[in-house]
């Protein structure tokens, strides 16, 4: 592996790191929001904001540390490498523009806030499903191809539900904890790519 790629992985290492740190003082901390019912975004409108802000902004870091690292270690990879930095955008930026409030009327912000949520957990899953295929083409970073696969598969599916639930009222209740498996399997994946940078 080149160095370069070394820095990036040890660079998303320390955003996903940052990011899951940042995500248990939240769920730690007495907010009075549910794991269960309520979205991680409702974090961000809480009096913690500041900590969703470091998680958003450490998982961007990752996300584009991740998008030069794969960039100089592997070739073929144009799409993971677009909808890398697509995600990183998104998620620095999604800080800066919180949800709005269950109860309260909608607003700009809000839905530039949901915009940016889709943009980043759909890019992040067609990184993770594309780099898959591609590192099974090509019999590249044999060691992390396999728990890749599973998480890339873990987040397309936990993608799926939670926009089944989203919009099933009988099951509306669920959201946060299916939003929550997908935050899991993003930040494993994130986790893994950077280690095989490594």
């Amino acid at each position: 592996m080149s160095h370069s790629a070394v820095v990036w992985g040890a660079t998303a290492l320390a955003g996903v790191a940052v990011a899951s740190g940042s995500l248990v003082v939240l769920h730690t901390k007495p907010t009075g929001l549910s794991p269960v019912r309520d979205p991680v975004s409702a974090y961000g409108i809480s009096p913690y904001r500041a900590w969703y802000r470091a998680a958003v902004v450490a998982t961007g870091v990752a996300g584009a540390a991740e998008a030069i690292g794969v960039s100089s270690a592997l070739r073929g990879v144009r799409l993971v490498v677009a909808c890398l930095w697509a995600f990183a955008v998104a998620r620095v930026l999604i800080g800066w523009f919180p949800m709005d409030k269950e109860d309260a009327p909608r607003t700009t912000t809000g839905r530039i806030h949901w915009l940016l949520a889709v943009v980043a957990f759909a890019a992040v899953t067609i990184a993770g499903l594309r780099l898959r295929s591609t590192l099974a083409r090509n019999g590249l970073w044999p060691g992390a191809n396999a728990t890749l696969s599973v998480l890339a598969w873990g987040m397309f599916g936990a993608a799926v539900a939670a926009l089944f639930i989203r919009g099933t009222s009988q099951v509306a209740k669920w959201f946060g904890a299916a939003e929550r498996v997908f935050y899991m399997t993003m930040l494993a994946w994130l986790l893994t790519v950077a280690f095989a940078l490594l």
